[in-house]
């Protein structure tokens, strides 16, 4: 005669739930706590906006800066140029950095560059050393994406990330709306080298960092 065919029974829904609930409690457990989760959400949200921010800023800023330091059209159109291409070919290579070395330590370090290259923009006596300087905001900002990207994901518990990540993409196209009109009134006023004196007090933020 046939053998009856045994099936083992579903667990119960609730123990599943139960299971699942002290899986979630116990991640969420592991993060941050929320008092470092906020200001490190408005630090990169900051970070964020500058970095779109200055894209944007210096190609309003282009005329003037041509007629004070005597430069080309071509010498000019390095000054964006000089910023993108560098943060652009090295993401990989920082990504993998932090991976390495810790995305804390990198996007810090990126903070400092980033800084360093916008008081040497700001006091830049020619077009050349106006463009070597936008080249170290470049890299400086190839250090900083990545490791912002990490640092979110891990002081964000996954049920938050998606209203996490909006602010992001939101505060990224803010910069982009706020560029010409930042510039036309930094430009009118203090000065194109203002908009690089406010880039650089981006150092000032790596305290919460490094919290």
């Amino acid at each position: 005669c046939a053998l009856p065919i045994l099936r083992r029974a579903p667990p119960p829904r609730g123990a599943a739930r139960a299971v699942s609930a002290s899986i979630r409690e116990a991640i969420e457990a592991s993060l941050p706590h929320e008092r470092l989760r906020i200001p490190t959400v408005i630090v990169v949200a900051y970070l964020r906006v500058l970095g779109f921010l200055l894209v944007t800023v210096v190609s309003v800023a282009a005329p003037a800066i041509q007629l004070e330091l005597d430069a080309t059209g071509h010498e000019v159109g390095w000054i964006a140029a000089g910023y993108l291409i560098p943060l652009c070919a090295l993401l990989m290579l920082t990504g993998r950095a932090g991976d390495r070395f810790g995305h804390r330590r990198v996007a810090i370090a990126g903070v400092l560059v980033f800084a360093l290259g916008s008081v040497v923009a700001a006091l830049a006596p020619s077009i050349g050393v106006l463009i070597g300087a936008r080249v170290l905001e470049g890299v400086g900002a190839a250090l900083i994406v990545p490791g912002l990207t990490a640092m979110m994901v891990w002081v964000t518990p996954p049920r938050a990330r998606g209203r996490t990540d909006g602010l992001l993409v939101g505060s990224m196209m803010l910069g982009v709306a706020l560029g010409p009109f930042v510039a036309g009134a930094l430009v009118m006023g203090p000065g194109w080298r203002s908009i690089f004196w406010l880039a650089a007090r981006s150092e000032e933020h790596t305290s919460e960092l490094q919290s």
